[in-house]
């Protein structure tokens, strides 16, 4: 399931107005509920780094970025 939808320079500006963590957090928990901390730890941690991969000049603007989380019953 898509969790975040945007482009690299929403993505990015979301960053950067630390705003992508509490948008992540909303959309799972509409989707799926309950949240345990290590998952928003590790979110945080993984946007971080995608923060600084996607600062690189040659990815377009408008290039789309799309954050999935799957689900997985037993």
């Amino acid at each position: 399931m898509i969790i975040y939808e945007a482009t690299k320079g929403e993505f990015l500006s979301d960053v950067f107005n630390d705003k992508l963590l509490g948008n992540i957090i909303a959309n799972f928990s509409a989707k799926v509920g309950k949240i345990n901390e290590s998952e928003v730890r590790s979110w945080d941690k993984s946007m971080q780094n995608m923060y600084i991969v996607l600062m690189d000049h040659e990815i377009p603007d408008n290039a789309g970025v799309a954050i999935e989380f799957n689900v997985k019953t037993d």
